[in-house]
């Protein structure tokens, strides 16, 4: 008889490596600005590629707020290695 746990980690459907790679720069924009984030996917009309807009509710002083988008997009090649020029970051100051 298989166990419940296998069973479960068998009919989980694995995720793309799109989704996970969205999933870790939410997690790690989250928790670098301490505020909620969004996700969406824009193209601009001259050029022919798409690219996630990250938006993030984010509070703080202006030298606060530009140090951690310093920190996001030096260490955003980290967390989504090959596909960082993908990735767009929009603060929405509270």
């Amino acid at each position: 008889m298989p166990s419940t746990r296998s069973t479960q980690t068998r009919n989980k459907p694995r995720l793309s490596k799109r989704t996970r790679g969205l999933r870790a720069v939410k997690d790690f924009t989250r928790k670098l600005f301490k505020g909620p984030v969004t996700v969406r996917q824009e193209s601009d009309p001259e050029f022919p590629s798409k690219y996630f807009v990250v938006s993030v509710k984010a509070r703080g002083s202006l030298k606060e707020l530009l140090a951690l988008n310093h920190q996001w997009h030096r260490d955003l090649g980290e967390i989504a290695r090959e596909s960082a020029d993908q990735y767009r970051l929009s603060l929405d100051l509270q």
